[in-house]
């Protein structure tokens, strides 16, 4: 998948303020509000169907269930070259609600580039990377889960590691915080055997 050379970070209540929108659901839903796997799923090739002039859909990699990890390309189809920004959700199985933001941030991207002259100059400016979800084998158990009875749903991967806390660390790490992981691996947060290490992408 070709990135460019900028990131930006963006603020998440940031983006809520700025860009929710009532795209926040397609489909049936499974819980209040929520689509359920394959309807999440086809929401994002939609995308592509309704947009083909702006949008792309690329795989980068497999989750360790064999799921897709899918990246939704949106941009101005020139040929210019523009800096890039990144948007991803769903980390967490059980947060579903990055899942709907970010693509809530697609769908007003896609929606607003013909009669909004602000998201219009925006594209001219840069391209977007739109990842929803970066934990498909997660928001998979949590909709199986749920239908069972059990709110909670799955945090973590199939390896039961938290893959918001599996990044890598500058050395030394000179002061302890519980919620930046642990190496138990019935912990909450257990953040995996070493960096990087989950198997998230083969």
């Amino acid at each position: 998948m070709r990135m460019r050379t900028i990131r930006i970070k963006i603020c998440g209540l940031c983006l809520m303020l700025f860009f929710l929108s009532p795209f926040l659901l397609t489909g049936a839903e499974f819980a209040p509000n929520y689509p359920d796997f394959e309807q999440m799923v086809n929401e994002i090739y939609q995308l592509a169907e309704n947009y083909p002039e702006l949008v792309e859909i690329e795989a980068y990699g497999q989750s360790l269930e064999k799921r897709e990890l899918l990246a939704i390309h949106i941009y101005k189809k020139d040929g210019k070259a523009r800096p890039s920004a990144m948007v991803s959700g769903n980390i967490h199985g059980n947060e579903m609600i990055g899942n709907r933001m970010a693509m809530a941030i697609a769908w007003r991207l896609v929606q607003g580039a013909e009669n909004d002259p602000w998201i219009d100059d925006l594209l001219e400016k840069m391209e977007f990377w739109i990842l929803p979800c970066l934990n498909p084998d997660g928001y998979k158990k949590t909709e199986e889960l749920y239908k069972k009875g059990d709110l909670a749903g799955h945090r973590k991967n199939v390896n039961y590691v938290d893959l918001n806390r599996n990044f890598p660390l500058p050395a030394p790490r000179r002061l302890k915080i519980n919620w930046a992981g642990s190496p138990q691996k019935e912990h909450p947060n257990y953040y995996g055997p070493e960096p990087l290490s989950p198997g998230l992408i083969k």
